[in-house]
C-alpha cells in the first residue's frame, strides 16, 4: 500500500494544479468577487538593476489607513491583493537606504488588475549614511514555519566563524566542544544551503568552525519543521544559507586574525557576477593550540566492598584545517537557473594527554595507581559537490527544482599509549598499545521539489527525496606488556564495522491564505532500510538489519490582528511529528577500551525515538520593541539515552538503550529593544520542566528538573565604532542517570572601521569569565560519580578585515557598452508578469 502513495500524491498535485487554471486572467483577480483586484510589480535597484528583497510594499486608502501589505521576494516581485474598486489608493514601496516610492492607483471592474512593471528605487545618499548604522543590526523575519536571521546585516560578525554566529542567535548556544543546542536541546539538525551532507560527515562541529561568517547570508531557525523538511532531529533545524552572487561586478573581503596562545586564522571571500554567470569563492585557514583538563571521582559499592576511583586528566591539542568553497550559477534566461558548488575541508590534529588513576579501598589505602601517557593523531578530508536545476514557469510562478548532492569523507586516526601501573602489594606492570582507525563514508542525496501556486491564496508543494549513506570503520590494535617485547596483534579487538542506510521519502504541503488567516498542512512519508555488519576474528561476522516506515504530519496556523501597520500582531499554532535516528557512532557495537576502567560501546539494536511537538507563538512589533514569545510541549516516545552500568568492580560500561519516554513543557521569550538610535538590546529567556520516565534491566531511570537559560546582547555603534557584549547562562540539564550543571559566560567584541570604512580592526574576548565547562554527576546501580571537563575557552582575538573590488553602476555601464546597450540577463525572455 505504501508504494502506491507516491504516484497517488503526484497525481493529486498535478490534478489540483490543472483544474485550478480555468479561463485566462490576470493573477490577483478573483472573477467570483468583482469588488476588489490586485497590484503587482518588480522592484530593482537603480544602481545595478539587482533585485531588492524584503522591500515593504503597502497600499493605503485616502485616510492613510493600511489596506494590505506584503514584502518583495528574492526576485523583487510583489503582489498585493484585495484592493477595493472605485477609490484611489496609495502604493508605497520603501526599503532602508532607498528613497520611498509612492504611486496613486485606482482599480475598477473594468480595470481590476494593475501591473506596475519594473520599479527602480534610487539610493538616498543621506539614508545610506544611516544604513551604515542601522543596516548592521541582525534583521529577523518570521514566516509560517521559521525565523530568519539576516546575519549579513551585522558588521560585528566579520571576524568570526559560522559557529560563533550561531552562538549569538536567540535560543541557540554552542558549548566549548562546538556542540550546538536549540532551547537547551543538543539534538538539532544542521543544514547548509538546505543540504545535510556536512552533518552526515560526522564532523559538522569542526566544519562550522571553518566557515567564515563573511560567507553567510542568513540563517533559518526552525523549531517546528514542516513536512517539507527531513524529520530527523528532536529540537528542530538550523539551516545556514551561504551568500550567492547577486550584485554585478567583483567584490570581496580578506581577513587575518591572531588569538592568544598560538591561534591563527585567515580567510578570503570573493563574489563575481557578469551577465548570465556568477561565482562565489571563499577559503579559510585556522590553527589552534589549546588545552583541556578534567577529573572523574567515582564511588562504588560491590558486594559490600566500597572503593573510590579518582582520575585526573590533562591534554594539549594542536588543530589545523583548511576550508574552501566554490559556487557557480548560470542563468540562460529568467526561467532557468543552473547552480554548481564544491566544498572541501581538510584537517589534522595532534593530542598529547596524561591520565592519572588512583583506586582506594575502604581503608583509604591505595589499591591501584597508574599513569598513562598517550598520543593521538588524525587527518581527514571531507569533500562535497552538488548540482541543481531550477525551472520557473510563467503561469502563477510555479517552480520545479531538482538535483543531486554527493559527499565523501576519508579519515585516518592513529595513536598509542604507555601505562605504568602499581597494584596492591607493590606489584608493577607495563601496558603499551598502538591503535589505528581508518574511516570512510559516502552520502548521496537526490531531491525533487515542486511548487505550484493554484492562485494568489493557495499553493501546493510536494516532492521526492532519496538518500543513500554508507560508512565503514576499520579498527586495528597491537599491544605489549613487557619493555623488551614486540607489539603483537590484539585479535579480540580487531574489527570492521559496515553501515548502509537508504531513505526514500515523499511529502505534500497545502498552503492557504484567507485574508489575515493562513494555514499549512502537510504529510511526509518515509521508508528506511538499514543493513549493518561487524567483522571480527573473535566473533566472526554479525549482521544487523532494520527496516521501518514512518509518517510525519505537520500543521501550522497563523492569524494576524490589527487595523493598521502600527497595531499589527499575530498568533501562531503548530504541530509536527519528528524522529531521532541513532547515529553511526552509537550503533557501532565495538567496545572501546581507550580507558579500560570506563569502556564504551554502541547498540546496533537501538530503535529510533519519535517526537510529537506542539507550539503556540505570539509576535508583536512595537515602535522600538520586537517581541516573540512561545509556549511549547514535546513528547518523546521510545526514548534512547546513554546508560552507565557497573560491570565489574571499579569498571563502568557506557552504552545506549531505549528506556521509555520524556516530556518537556517550556516557555520562551525573545525581545529586541531600540534603546537609542545607536544602541540596541536583545534578550531571550527560556524555561522548561523536563521529565524522563523509563527503565532498563529492571533498573528505574526516572528523573526530572526545571531547566532555564538566557542570553542578553547589547550593541552600540558610533561613527564607525561598534561594541558588542553578550552574556549567557545555561541552566542545569537532566540526563537519565543524573544532571549536568549550568554555567554562565561573557563575550565582548570591539570593532573600528579604518581605511575609509573599507577595512576594520576587531578585538574580541571569548568567555571572559573563563567559566564554560561541563560538570555534573551520574548515579547508577551501586555507584555514583562526579565529573568535570574543562577546555580552553577564554581566548582573545585581534582580527583585521578589508573589503575590495568595484561593482554596480560602473561595471554595468561598461557591460552595456560592450553589449550595445542591452544588458538583459533574461536572454530576450519577457518578465514573469
Amino acid at each position: 500500500m505504501r508504494y502506491i502513495l507516491l504516484p497517488f500524491l503526484l497525481l493529486v498535485g498535478f490534478t489540483q494544479y490543472a483544474l485550478a487554471q480555468g479561463p485566462p486572467g490576470a493573477p490577483g483577480y478573483n472573477q467570483g468577487a468583482p469588488t476588489s483586484g490586485g497590484i503587482t510589480g518588480v522592484v530593482l535597484s537603480n544602481e545595478d538593476d539587482s533585485f531588492i528583497e524584503y522591500a515593504n510594499v503597502i497600499v493605503k486608502d485616502s485616510s492613510n489607513n493600511m489596506i494590505n501589505g506584503v514584502i518583495t521576494d528574492t526576485e523583487g516581485k510583489f503582489m498585493v491583493k484585495n484592493i477595493p474598486f472605485g477609490q484611489p489608493v496609495n502604493l508605497e514601496i520603501s526599503f532602508i537606504g532607498f528613497t520611498t516610492i509612492n504611486k496613486t492607483i485606482t482599480l475598477s471592474k473594468e480595470n481590476p488588475f494593475h501591473q506596475t512593471g519594473i520599479i527602480k528605487m534610487m539610493s538616498d545618499t543621506e539614508l545610506l549614511k544611516e544604513v551604515q548604522i542601522k543596516g548592521e543590526q541582525v534583521v529577523v523575519q518570521t514566516s509560517l514555519d521559521k525565523k530568519t536571521y539576516n546575519v549579513d546585516k551585522s558588521a560585528i560578525t566579520k571576524s568570526k566563524s559560522a559557529s560563533d554566529v550561531l552562538n549569538e542567535l536567540p535560543s541557540v548556544s554552542v558549548d566549548a566542544d562546538g556542540n550546538i543546542s536549540l532551547r537547551g536541546n543538543a539534538n538539532v539538525r544542521i543544514l547548509v544551503d538546505g543540504e545535510s551532507s556536512l552533518a552526515a560527515s560526522g564532523n559538522i562541529e569542526l566544519i562550522l568552525q571553518q566557515i567564515p561568517a563573511e560567507s553567510i547570508e542568513k540563517i533559518d531557525v526552525v523549531t517546528n519543521p514542516s513536512a517539507k523538511y527531513d524529520p530527523d532531529g528532536t529540537s528542530g533545524i538550523i539551516n545556514i544559507i551561504l551568500k550567492k552572487e547577486k550584485q554585478r561586478g567583483i567584490n570581496g573581503t580578506i581577513s587575518a586574525g591572531y588569538g592568544t596562545w598560538d591561534k591563527y586564522n585567515a580567510a578570503t571571500f570573493i563574489n563575481y557576477k557578469k551577465n548570465k554567470f556568477g561565482l562565489t569563492a571563499n577559503y579559510n585557514f585556522r590553527y589552534t593550540d589549546s588545552y583541556r583538563n578534567g577529573f572523574l571521582k567515582r564511588t562504588t559499592n560491590s558486594e559490600g566492598v566500597e572503593s573510590v576511583l579518582d582520575q585526573t586528566s590533562k591534554s594539549d591539542n594542536d588543530n589545523m584545517s583548511h576550508f574552501g568553497r566554490l559556487g557557480l550559477t548560470y542563468n540562460p534566461n529568467k526561467k532557468n537557473t543552473l547552480s554548481f558548488s564544491v566544498l572541501t575541508n581538510m584537517f589534522q590534529f595532534n593530542r598529547d594527554a596524561i591520565l592519572s588513576t588512583n583506586i582506594f579501598n575502604g581503608m583509604d589505602s591505595t589499591a591501584y595507581d597508574s599513569n598513562r601517557e598517550s598520543l593521538f593523531n588524525g587527518t581527514g578530508v571531507f569533500s562535497s559537490g552538488s548540482i541543481y536545476h531550477t525551472v520557473k514557469f510563467k503561469e502563477e510562478s510555479a517552480e520545479v527544482k531538482y538535483g543531486a548532492n554527493y559527499s565523501v569523507f576519508r579519515g585516518n586516526f592513529d595513536g598509542g599509549f604507555r601505562e605504568d601501573s602499581i597494584v596492591i602489594g607493590n606489584s608493577f606492570f607495563l601496558t603499551a598499545q598502538e591503535t589505528e582507525v581508518d574511516a570512510i563514508s559516502h552520502s548521496l542525496e537526490i531531491p525533487v521539489d515542486f511548487t505550484f501556486p493554484i492562485n494568489d491564496d493557495i499553493t501546493e508543494e510536494f516532492g521526492l527525496n532519496s538518500s543513500f549513506n554508507w560508512r565503514e570503520a576499520d579498527f586495528t590494535s597491537r599491544s605489549k606488556f613487557f619493555e623488551n617485547d614486540d607489539f603483537s596483534l590484539d585479535e579480540a579487538l580487531l574489527n570492521v564495522f559496515n553501515y548502509k542506510e537508504q531513505n526514500h521519502a515523499v511529502y505534500f504541503n497545502h498552503i492557504h491564505k484567507i485574508n489575515r488567516f493562513s494555514y499549512q498542512v502537510g504529510l511526509r512519508l518515509e521508508e528506511v532500510f538499514i543493513n549493518a555488519n561487524v567483522e571480527s576474528l573473535s566473533e566472526g561476522t554479525q549482521t544487523f538489519k532494520r527496516d521501518y516506515f514512518g509518517w510525519y504530519p505537520s500543521v501550522f496556523l497563523r492569524q494576524s490582528f490589527g487595523k493598521d501597520e502600527k497595531s499589527l500582531h499575530e498568533l501562531q499554532v503548530s504541530y509536527s511529528r519528528r524522529i531521532n535516528r541513532p547515529s553511526f557512532r552509537i550503533v557501532n557495537p565495538f567496545r572501546d577500551y581507550t580507558d579500560p576502567l570506563n569502556p564504551r560501546e554502541g547498540n546496533p539494536f537501538l530503535q529510533p525515538e519519535f517526537i510529537n511537538s506542539f507550539e503556540l507563538g505570539y509576535n508583536k512589533v512595537f515602535d522600538k520593541v520586537t517581541l516573540n514569545s512561545s509556549l511549547f510541549y514535546k513528547l518523546t516516545t521510545d526514548l534512547f539515552t546513554r546508560i552507565s552500568t557497573l560491570i565489574e568492580e571499579d569498571i563502568v560500561l557506557t552504552s545506549y538503550d531505549n528506556i521509555g519516554k520524556s516530556h518537556e513543557f517550556g516557555w520562551e521569550i525573545v525581545s529586541k529593544f531600540k534603546v537609542l538610535k545607536w544602541w540596541d538590546l536583545e534578550m531571550d529567556f527560556n524555561i522548561s520542566k523536563n521529565y524522563i520516565r523509563g527503565e532498563t534491566l529492571n533498573f528505574s531511570l526516572n528523573n526530572e528538573n526545571i531547566s532555564y537559560g538566557g542570553k542578553a546582547t547589547t550593541t552600540m555603534r558610533y561613527k564607525g565604532f561598534e561594541a558588542q557584549i553578550i552574556g549567557r547562562y545555561r541552566g542545569p540539564q537532566i540526563t537519565s542517570q543524573g544532571e549536568q550543571n549550568g554555567f554562565g559566560t561573557l563575550d565582548i567584541s570591539l570593532k573600528q572601521d579604518i581605511l575609509k570604512k573599507k577595512g576594520s580592526i576587531t578585538f574580541s574576548a571569548n568567555d571572559l569569565t573563563n567559566s564554560v565547562e561541563r560538570t555534573g554527576n551520574t548515579i547508577g546501580e551501586n555507584f555514583t560519580s562526579e565529573f568535570r571537563n574543562k577546555r580552553e575557552t577564554r581566548i582573545f582575538w585581534l582580527t583585521f578585515s578589508y573589503g575590495f573590488g568595484k561593482m554596480g553602476a560602473m561595471f554595468n555601464k561598461r557591460a552595456n557598452r560592450r553589449n550595445g546597450g542591452d544588458d538583459d540577463d533574461g536572454g530576450g525572455e519577457e518578465g514573469v508578469f
